[in-house]
Order: structure tokens, then C-alpha cells, then sequence
């Protein structure tokens, strides 16, 4: 099946220009043998989630701690 690309001088069709408006709803996900995939919130997926942003905030607070080393000017002369 070829697919050729659309001018802008030709009318476009609504639903391929915007595919995240409420257009006609699709069914849900299907996993395997038919079955209804639904996203749960389990402890495991939290305790990821709390980890990743506490290692990110980490990384964060060190580059806080250090940013002196940064901005200290190279002829600093004590008084």
C-alpha cells in the first residue's frame, strides 16, 4: 500500500492531522489472549520512581554543594 504525502493545497483529514483529539474512541489495549491491559500502581513501580527522583535530586544537591568551584574568579587575592 502506498502512502503519498498530502499538499497544503489539498483538504486533509482531521483525524490523521490531530490524533490526540476526542474523535471516535478506540477500544482498550489488548494483552495477550484477548485481555484487557490496565496500568496498576504497584510498590514496585512506586519504590522505582521514588528512587530514580531521590538519585536525581542527589546529583542536583551535589552540583548545588560545589557550584562555587564554578563561578570563583581565577585572580582571587586574599586581603
Amino acid at each position: 500500500m502506498s502512502r503519498r504525502r498530502t499538499s497544503h493545497s489539498e483538504p486533509m483529514n482531521e483525524a490523521q492531522a490531530y490524533p490526540f483529539t476526542n474523535g471516535p474512541r478506540r477500544g482498550p489495549i489488548e494483552g495477550p489472549n484477548g485481555r484487557r491491559l490496565i496500568r496498576r500502581v504497584t510498590w514496585r513501580s512506586s519504590t522505582y520512581k521514588l528512587m530514580a527522583s531521590l538519585w536525581v535530586f542527589g546529583v542536583l544537591y551535589i552540583l548545588w554543594l560545589i557550584r562555587d568551584l564554578f563561578y570563583t574568579p581565577a585572580s582571587a587575592s586574599p586581603e
